[in-house]
């Protein structure tokens, strides 16, 4: 949350609009307003991906949007848009692995948007998408740690337990559990490097 809404707040300041917003598809069929500055009342509105133009056309394009005229383009003839008696807008799309997973938009009320502030908030879109997968990475890196550190405390107790082999199997069958792994083995290298026995 914290990073929508600098992202929110960078892009209001920097392409000095009136309202700017971060949004987010969930299941490909909702969007969600994360984050909004200058206008607080559309962050948390959810509505289905199809209620919203501009997000709709972002999804299925991924390519950053200018309107010039928000009275009479069609992409802001729904959803939040004409309630912000608005006059311009630039909008560009959130990515992750390819996919758009969002979009940030800035509005004005008097002056109109240009392609080169389209372009500066498309440069700060992908600069924001970088940030969110490396959270995302750290996020999945993180669970990935406790879950082996989960597995190696089941091997240290197991390995408490008595025979060796009997250790390995209940260790198999642990690490199966804590990766969600259908099947596991374990083998021991013999003296000539060989494989020996599979537990």
């Amino acid at each position: 949350e914290q990073l929508y809404n600098a992202v929110a707040g960078t892009a209001l300041q920097v392409l000095e609009g009136d309202i700017a917003a971060v949004a987010l598809i969930e299941d490909r069929h909702k969007i969600t307003y994360v984050a909004a500055v200058g206008d607080g009342f559309l962050k948390g509105i959810s509505l289905p991906l199809s209620d919203c133009p501009v997000s709709d056309w972002m999804a299925s394009r991924g390519k950053p949007l200018l309107i010039t005229d928000m009275a009479t383009d069609w992409h802001t003839q729904r959803g939040v848009w004409p309630q912000l008696d608005a006059r311009s807008m630039i909008a560009a799309p959130l990515e992750s692995q390819g996919m758009v997973v969002g979009l940030v938009a800035v509005v004005t009320r008097s002056r109109v948007f240009n392609n080169v502030q389209l372009q500066m908030l498309h440069l700060l879109a992908h600069q924001a998408s970088v940030a969110l997968a490396k959270i995302r990475l750290d996020d999945e890196l993180r669970t990935s740690r406790e879950r082996l550190n989960e597995w190696l405390g089941h091997l240290h107790r197991l390995n408490e337990l008595g025979s060796e082999e009997a250790a390995l199997q209940r260790g198999v069958e642990t690490l199966c559990v804590v990766i969600h792994a259908r099947y596991g083995a374990i083998s021991i290298l013999d003296e000539n490097g060989g494989f020996g026995n599979f537990v």
